[in-house]
Order: structure tokens, then C-alpha cells, then sequence
């Protein structure tokens, strides 16, 4: 008996987002995309749980805009590697968000994304 829907596992979304990648980055090893495609779901869930333990256990607003810091440059980091990999020109890796979607988002110009509510593709 399968428990849930297959369309929301991670390890679906990850070959997803990879094969998404792969059609972007063309001159990318498997591998490369394979690496970042889960290092953007590890650090997406890290910041479900910091958005999940503030709204349960309260965050002062220091360690919500250290968060918020560390969220800004882990997705500079993806929006680095994505460049070096030949990614489009404003491709970008949001984190963070309400803990009752998904935090992460990653935008590719030309594409309008899978539509849950921002115009790129939800990471989980």
C-alpha cells in the first residue's frame, strides 16, 4: 500500500528538476546536475524546518534576519554554480518562504514554472 502521492516524493521532483536542468545546461555532466539538483532539495528542506520550528517556538527577530542572511547567500551560491555550469542569464534559486509550501524555488528566464503560486519551479 503506497502511502501518499508519488507526484510529491522527492526523489520524483529531483529527476524532474534534473531532467529541466539538463535541457538548460547542455555542456553539464549528469553528475554535476544530479549534485546540485540535491543540494538545492537538502537546503530547501533546512529551511522548512527553520520556517516550521519559528512559527511553532518563535524566533527573535535576530535569528530571523540571520536566516534570512544565510538564505540569501546559499541562493547566490546556486545562482553562482548555475552560471558556471552555462546557465541562462538570470536563472535564479530562491529559499525560504511559508513552511506550508515549498521554500525553495528555482527560475529560469523563458519558462513560466509549474504553477504553485510563483512564477518559477518549487523545490522539495
Amino acid at each position: 500500500m503506497m502511502i501518499g502521492s508519488i507526484e510529491h516524493h522527492p526523489s520524483y521532483r529531483a529527476a524532474e528538476l534534473g531532467a529541466l536542468l539538463a535541457g538548460v545546461l547542455p555542456s553539464a555532466c549528469p553528475h554535476q546536475v544530479a549534485r546540485l539538483v540535491t543540494d538545492m532539495q537538502r537546503h530547501t528542506r533546512m529551511a522548512k524546518r527553520h520556517a516550521l520550528t519559528a512559527m511553532y517556538n518563535g524566533r527573535s527577530d535576530t535569528a530571523a534576519d540571520r536566516l534570512a542572511a544565510q538564505y540569501h547567500q546559499t541562493a547566490e551560491n546556486f545562482t553562482t554554480r548555475l552560471e558556471s555550469l552555462g546557465a541562462p542569464k538570470g536563472t535564479t534559486v530562491e529559499l525560504g518562504g511559508d513552511p506550508r509550501g515549498p521554500c525553495g524555488w528555482l527560475a529560469i528566464p523563458g519558462m513560466t514554472g509549474d504553477g504553485c503560486g510563483n512564477p518559477g519551479f518549487a523545490i522539495y
